[in-house]
């Protein structure tokens, strides 16, 4: 994971293997808004309509669209991880 931009709500992120290879992604988000794009997709609206019966069946939604939700949970993850670790405990602090 790469961040190129983090003011607040305003980020981007880029998770791509640095020897290079398939499937990189961006993350975008700001207010209001998240956008993913990579190597062949790019989904800009993750508002969804959903029909009353909606946990009975996934099949109205593609593939490529839950490969993206996937991807972009994977992503906060990420990002969540990272940032924990960046943040020293409060035992670290008192140290310092």
């Amino acid at each position: 994971m790469t961040v190129l931009h983090e003011d607040g709500l305003y980020r981007h992120l880029v998770f791509a293997d640095p020897a290079g290879g398939f499937y990189r992604f961006d993350l975008v988000t700001w207010p209001h808004n998240l956008m993913l794009r990579g190597d062949g997709f790019s989904f800009g609206d993750f508002r969804l309509r959903i029909p009353a019966e909606w946990e009975l069946s996934f099949q109205d939604f593609s593939w490529e669209f839950l490969f993206a939700c996937h991807a972009v949970i994977w992503g906060i993850r990420q990002y969540d991880a990272a940032k924990a670790a960046s943040v020293p405990s409060q035992r670290e602090a008192g140290a310092l």
